[in-house]
């Protein structure tokens, strides 16, 4: 314990791979944990990471014999929890019961348990839906249920479905190798060092070529707060070094002039190496740029720009695109491969020529699911309809599909009609 007070602070000391660290076991619900992780990695660059984490409770999780399933009810916050476990693949359909299932026992503290009928002892796909009887259900509504074995352990802890803890399957087939990941970066020539690490170790830069900008080199930290000097340099030596610059003259390598930035706690710090020039629409016209190649070493220093920005990482949302490449379904991941706030993917084996139709959503879900699910609604029922307000030129522009954005009545309705539905 580094420090006693209303902000405890503690310094676990080092940790190598496969070690667990026990944190919040002495506090109070619901206080919270800021955790900050640092590491070097295989080219002896300082890398951290930082989490909080929020103790909901002091709860003791029930105990499940095999077959069992354990339902946090501490996020959904539903009056009743139903389990509703099917397998279709066999002819006939096995269900522990009709729409909406079983109700699952109550444990207290929120949490809600479910032991899998014999029925289901000789089934190979075991599909598991929660829901609250009353439309809303996890997985969401025209969503396969989550899946499980007849001899497995299972949790779902409020946002992830995940084998008991302390339970290992004894019987699954060793995990296939992920493919290589496209997104992998290699660090490069280019590190960040400064008064966050006492100016010793260098946080990694990589070249954003995922992001079509070639030239262009970033890095970021997180656990930050308070102010901070930074510079970024090359081949972890001082012969090269970039900071900050009081007049343009004076844009030289090795700058005396650190760069400076106040951090927010829980903001991100990101630095920007750029050594290609370009128009400021240049990620968006990528034919406008000017790249580095048509410089003299010499000139392309005078050149060099340091930039940064902070910003709070959001952890709310994942984002994915769907559309006619996919028949609108099983979100393609987008990733903030950079840690700039960006976030992009790729959709392979497209044909040539052809015109595709997509959306980008969030967490995997749009109204659809609400109306279709939550509220019983018959698909063939919805449609979207124009609203017209007298701008010219409106009916060129594109339909406002935003479900929460007005009520509007035809004004050619009955009184009788206008008056019941407002």
């Amino acid at each position: 314990v580094l420090a006693e007070g209303d902000n405890k602070i503690y310094q676990y000391g080092e940790f190598k791979d496969g070690d667990v660290v026990e944190i919040g076991a002495d506090i109070a619900a619901p206080s919270q944990v800021y955790l900050l992780l640092t590491a070097l990695d295989a080219n002896d660059n300082y890398v951290n990471a930082s989490y909080f984490y929020k103790k909901i409770s002091n709860r003791t999780l029930p105990q499940v014999e095999a077959g069992g399933i354990v339902f946090d009810n501490s996020q959904a916050k539903w009056d009743t929890i139903n389990a509703y476990i099917y397998d279709e693949s066999v002819t006939p359909k096995v269900e522990n019961a009709d729409w909406p299932g079983v109700a699952m026992t109550d444990c207290g503290d929120d949490y809600y348990t479910y032991q899998l009928p014999e029925k289901f002892a000789d089934c190979k796909h075991i599909m598991i839906i929660f829901n609250n009887g009353n439309g809303d259900q996890i997985p969401g509504a025209m969503q396969d249920g989550m899946t499980m074995k007849y001899a497995d352990k299972k949790l779902y802890n409020g946002t992830k479905w995940m084998n008991y803890p302390g339970y290992t399957p004894s019987d699954d087939p060793e995990p296939e190798p992920e493919p290589e990941d496209p997104t992998k970066l290699e660090p490069s020539r280019y590190s960040i060092i400064g008064s966050f690490n006492n100016w010793q170790g260098d946080v990694p830069m990589y070249e954003t070529v995922a992001l079509e900008t070639p030239g262009v080199y970033v890095g970021y930290i997180d656990g930050l707060s308070g102010h901070y000097d930074f510079k970024v340099r090359a081949d972890k030596a001082w012969d090269l070094s970039w900071g900050a610059y009081e007049q343009a003259e004076d844009r030289t390598q090795n700058s005396q002039i650190n760069c400076s930035v106040d951090v927010a706690e829980g903001e991100r710090l990101v630095v920007i190496l750029t050594t290609t020039l370009f128009d400021p629409a240049a990620m968006l016209n990528p034919d406008s740029r000017i790249f580095a190649s048509d410089f003299t070493s010499e000139e392309l220093i005078e050149l060099w720009p340091v930039s940064f920005y902070t910003f709070v990482p959001q952890t709310e949302y994942t984002f994915g695109v769907v559309g006619d490449f996919n028949n609108w379904s099983n979100d393609i991941e987008l990733k903030d491969v950079y840690g700039m706030g960006f976030y992009f993917g790729t959709v392979e084996n497209l044909t040539p020529g052809q015109t595709y139709e997509y959306k980008v959503r969030a967490n995997g879900t749009w109204e659809y699911s609400n109306l279709t699910g939550k509220f019983g609604m018959n698909p063939e029922d919805l449609a979207m309809l124009p609203i017209y307000c007298g701008v010219e030129g409106e009916e060129n522009a594109a339909l406002c599909a935003g479900t929460e954005n007005c009520w509007a009545v035809n004004k050619q309705a009955s009184e009788e009609d206008i008056k019941a539905t407002l």
